[in-house]
């Protein structure tokens, strides 16, 4: 809690360069998930929740993805 994370957008067409990293996924309705990404098909990605014991969640087709470059802590 009260960290910062700076992320850099990518376009679908470069997904692949997020493989293995923690991403922020638009969902609907303005919600967003942020979780490791560790699959990408042609129409959906899969990711797994930051936490313990999470459960892979499926993303269809978003419209971007935004990998994360940088974490903010203040002291």
């Amino acid at each position: 809690a009260g960290d910062e994370i700076w992320c850099e957008t990518l376009a679908p067409d470069a997904f692949a360069r997020a493989l293995n990293r923690d991403v922020l996924v638009p969902r609907a309705a303005g919600r967003f998930l942020f979780g490791r990404l560790i699959g990408q098909e042609p129409e959906r990605l899969q990711l797994l929740p930051l936490g313990s014991g999470g459960r892979q969640m499926i993303v269809s087709s978003p419209g971007w993805a935004a990998v994360a470059t940088r974490l903010v802590r203040s002291l």
